[in-house]
């Protein structure tokens, strides 16, 4: 009578556990990863702050593990903070003492690597002042802007004529626009199935 193997059959089974955990937690987070990004731009907030959702993984050495785990976030403090005002909503004041925030309207572009100017920058590449107009009253832009500053000659227009480059607003409100935790829970409900597709048969 031949017995068999139980240590090679427990070897195995445990190396498709582990497998089964490690690559159903990797398929979850890079499917999460994937739907945070594409959140992010269907939120009109742009594909490069998208590009900042990283995932990390245990083991860092790739090997596989029954106690494998994620991480998926931003990668970068800036891009965190940024994220959490549309995640929970915020109202952002003007700091560093100044009294007024500048807010660029399209007619402002934008500068190296699509990044907003500065009124300064804005002046410095285009050679042209900016005059300060104050409003009269609230205005439709998030009913916060006090003033703005405009360019009374555009030189990039055919006509020239006044044109509002920036708005100067007391506050900015940003409303709740993306839902994490509902992704995440998406992902954490479906586990259980990337696990088992992940186990070696």
């Amino acid at each position: 009578m031949v017995l068999p193997d139980f240590r090679s059959a427990f070897r195995d089974l445990n190396l498709a556990a582990r497998q089964g955990v490690t690559g159903g937690i990797r398929a979850g987070a890079e499917g999460l990863k994937g739907d945070l990004r594409q959140a992010i731009e269907a939120a009109g907030l742009g594909s490069r702050l998208g590009q900042t959702i990283g995932a990390r993984y245990w083991p860092a050495d790739g090997h596989a593990s029954l106690k494998a785990a994620a991480e998926v976030s931003p990668r970068t403090s800036a891009a965190a903070a940024i994220l959490d005002g549309f995640v929970n909503g915020a109202v952002i004041r003007a700091g560093n003492g100044r009294r007024l925030i500048a807010v660029p309207t399209k007619a402002a572009g934008k500068g190296d690597r699509g990044k907003h100017l500065s009124p300064a920058d804005w002046q410095a590449r285009h050679g042209q002042r900016l005059r300060y107009v104050q409003l009269a009253g609230r205005t439709a832009f998030a009913g916060a802007a006090v003033a703005m500053l405009v360019v009374d000659e555009w030189r990039n227009r055919r006509k020239a004529k006044a044109v509002a480059i920036f708005w100067l607003v007391d506050q900015v409100t940003i409303t709740k626009r993306l839902d994490f935790a509902g992704l995440a829970a998406k992902w954490a409900d479906a586990l259980p199935d990337l696990i088992e597709r992940a186990t070696p048969r």
